[in-house]
């Protein structure tokens, strides 16, 4: 007796799951092939993180930061990966910049702790408008990258496509304001 006799229902049957299956794992293999790679995931969390604890003031092509947004970039294949390493390296940037500013900030205060007691009161309401106004500017810098550093984060750690709102928003208004 010969059990593997195929009715032509079954051929049917065989063809449509097997068809099933190759449109579900093609799509799974597309959705992963439109994120990033694992590798590329990883060195790019270790950029942001190197981003993040850098508090250098002046970019150094021989930083540590610099050479570990480099590994991310040299496991970078695809488009989105090869853009995410060049925001990576705009954010770098910028961290850097907003390192410039606190400096500044710190030395503003220095100063301003350092009051002279003859000083003229309207010499001393502009230091403290001076003072609060950086320390407003101050605030809005640590909301910003807090901002862009979590959803960067998110979307690395998830591998996904999608578009880092904050990180973009915050990249194209210092390029508005001539900041590159």
């Amino acid at each position: 007796m010969d059990n593997h006799h195929c009715t032509p229902r079954t051929l049917i049957i065989a063809s449509w799951l097997l068809t099933c299956i190759t449109l579900l794992l093609g799509s799974h293999v597309q959705a992963q092939q439109a994120g990033s790679s694992a590798p590329f995931a990883r060195a790019a969390l270790a950029s942001l993180h190197a981003i993040e604890s850098d508090d250098t003031t002046s970019q150094d092509k021989s930083s540590e930061t610099a050479r570990i947004i480099d590994a991310a970039g040299q496991r970078a294949v695809t488009e989105k990966e090869i853009s995410t390493t060049e925001m990576l390296r705009q954010i770098y940037r910028r961290r850097l910049q907003d390192n410039n500013l606190m400096k500044a900030y710190g030395k503003l205060m220095e100063l301003d702790n350092a009051q002279d007691e003859s000083e003229e009161s309207v010499v001393k309401k502009r230091k403290d408008s001076a003072v609060s106004q950086f320390a407003d500017v101050e605030a809005a810098i640590e909301k910003r990258e807090e901002s862009c550093y979590k959803q960067l984060e998110q979307s690395l750690a998830g591998r996904s496509s999608e578009q880092v709102r904050a990180c973009s928003e915050w990249l194209k208004k210092a390029n508005l304001s001539g900041n590159d």
